[in-house]
C-alpha cells in the first residue's frame, strides 16, 4: 500500500528571492551566468516553469505548469530573446510545442519530446524537426508517482513507483526503469528495472520518503545514466544499455541519504508543505543531475547555510573522482517558500531554473527566475578532492546498485 499517494503534492512556484552573486573564486572550472529577464514573459499569470532542457544550442525548451488547469504547456523559446527581454521591450513569444495533463518533466531529442508530472506517467510526442504546429501525443506509460523522467534519442529514463493492482506498489522493488520508445502504440518497448530498492518488494524506502523528493536521474551526453537515489544509499553511474559501471557512495558525493525518521516525527514532516520543506533544509540533497563536459556528469547539490539556500556542481569523473564547482546564486530560506533547482547543459552552455515551491499555498505564484551561462575551463579531471576506491566498476570501497 502507498501510505503518502493521498497527501497533497506539492508543486513549485519560481523564486522572487533568488539573486546572482559574483562566483567565488575557482582553481580551474567555474559557471558564469547571466540572468534571463525574458523567462517572466513567457509565463502568463498563475502559471510558473517547473523544467528545462535545451532544444538546439540556441533555444530552450521550457515546461509551464498551470495550477488548478486541466493541462500544463511545453514551449520553445530562444535563448536571445529571452537575455535580451527587459522593460520596454517586446515580450518574448515562445512557440507552442504540445499541451498534457501536467508539466514538469521535459525530454528533447531531435526526433521526439517526453513530457509527464508528478503523478501518472509519461507520455511522447514525436517530431519532425520542421513543425510549425502543436506535437500531438503518440503515446504514454502509466506510473504511479514520478520523481524524475529524462530523454536520449529514443531512450526512456524513468524514476518512479508503480502500481501493480492487487499486487500492490513496487512488488519487486523497481524504482529506476529504462525502456524504447515503441514505432506505434502505447508503452514503452523493453521497459525494466536497472534500480530496485534494497529493502526489496514494496520499494519501503521509498515508499517511506518518496514526498520528500530526494531522487533524481538522467542521460549523459554519451547515452550513460546517471542516478541518485536519494532515499538509498550511492550515486550510479550506468552504460546506454542499463549496465551498472561504477557507483559511489552517498557520503563521497558529499549528500545525506534517506528519512531516517520516527512515526511520529513521519507524521509531522509529511503533514504538509512547510514541515517538509523545513526538514529537507536540514540536509544535503540532489535537485537534479546533468552532463558535464570532459565525459563527466555533475549532481546539482543544495544546502541551507545561514538562513540561505546554496547550490555547487559535484562533478563526478569516471576515474572516480569527484570535485566541486560552486553555483553563483542563492536564495532565501524559509518562510513560506522551499527553492530547488533544475538545470539543463549543452556542450558547454547551461541553463538553471530556480524552483520556488510556495509552501501549502498552491493558488500563489511567480515569474520563474532563468540563468543562461557557460561552463568555464572545463577539462578532464586527473584528480580530485574526494577520491572513489576501487577502478571502474561496482567494488571495494564503492556501493553495488540493487538492480536487474
Amino acid at each position: 500500500m502507498c501510505h503518502w499517494c493521498r497527501l497533497s503534492i506539492f508543486l513549485g512556484t519560481l523564486a522572487t528571492s533568488v539573486v546572482v552573486a559574483s562566483p567565488p573564486a575557482l582553481a580551474r572550472e567555474s559557471v558564469g551566468v547571466k540572468e534571463a529577464p525574458g523567462a517572466a514573459a513567457v509565463q502568463a499569470e498563475g502559471q510558473r516553469v517547473h523544467g528545462v532542457s535545451w532544444d538546439s544550442p540556441e533555444a530552450l525548451a521550457l515546461a509551464v505548469f498551470q495550477p488548478g488547469r486541466p493541462h500544463g504547456r511545453y514551449e520553445r523559446v530562444a535563448v536571445a530573446d529571452l537575455l535580451a527581454a527587459g522593460p520596454g521591450t517586446k515580450p518574448v513569444q515562445p512557440a507552442k510545442l504540445m499541451t498534457y495533463w501536467a508539466a514538469e518533466q521535459i525530454g528533447v531529442s531531435p526526433r521526439w519530446l517526453l513530457v509527464g508530472g508528478p503523478l501518472g506517467g509519461v507520455g511522447w510526442a514525436a517530431r519532425s524537426g520542421g513543425e510549425t504546429g502543436e506535437l500531438e501525443l503518440q503515446g504514454q506509460e502509466a506510473f504511479g508517482v514520478v520523481w524524475d523522467a529524462d530523454l536520449w534519442h529514443g531512450q526512456v529514463l524513468v524514476l518512479a513507483m508503480r502500481s501493480a493492482g492487487k499486487r500492490g506498489w513496487a512488488p519487486r522493488g523497481g524504482i529506476g526503469w529504462l525502456g524504447t520508445i515503441p514505432r506505434s502504440g502505447e508503452g514503452l518497448a523493453g521497459r525494466r528495472a536497472i534500480f530496485r530498492d534494497p529493502a526489496g518488494p514494496g520499494a519501503p524506502t521509498f515508499n517511506r520518503c518518496g514526498p520528500l523528493q530526494l531522487t533524481t536521474g538522467a542521460f549523459l551526453a554519451d547515452g550513460e545514466i546517471a542516478l541518485v537515489p536519494g532515499a538509498a544509499d550511492g550515486v550510479y553511474l550506468y552504460s546506454s544499455a542499463g549496465k551498472l559501471e561504477r557507483a559511489w557512495t552517498s557520503d563521497q558525493a558529499g549528500l545525506d541519504t534517506g528519512c531516517d525518521l520516527s512515526a511520529k516525527e513521519r507524521r509531522t514532516v509529511m503533514a504538509s508543505g512547510r514541515p517538509r520543506a523545513r526538514w529537507q533544509d536540514q540536509r544535503r540533497i540532489a535537485d537534479d543531475v546533468i552532463s558535464f563536459p570532459g565525459g563527466r556528469f555533475a549532481v546539482v547539490r543544495r544546502w541551507v547555510e545561514v538562513a540561505k539556500v546554496h547550490w555547487d556542481l559535484r562533478v563526478f569523473d569516471p576515474n572516480g573522482t569527484v570535485t566541486t564547482v560552486r553555483l553563483p546564486m542563492t536564495a532565501e530560506a524559509g518562510g513560506d517558500h522551499w527553492v530547488r533547482m533544475k538545470a539543463a547543459v549543452e556542450g558547454r552552455r547551461i541553463a538553471l531554473l530556480a524552483v520556488d515551491s510556495q509552501l501549502d499555498a498552491m493558488d500563489r505564484t511567480e515569474p520563474s527566475r532563468l540563468w543562461v551561462g557557460a561552463i568555464r575551463n572545463a577539462k578532464a579531471r586527473t584528480g580530485g578532492d574526494k577520491p572513489a576506491a576501487g577502478s571502474r566498476g561496482a567494488g571495494k570501497g564503492k556501493v553495488a546498485a540493487p538492480g536487474g
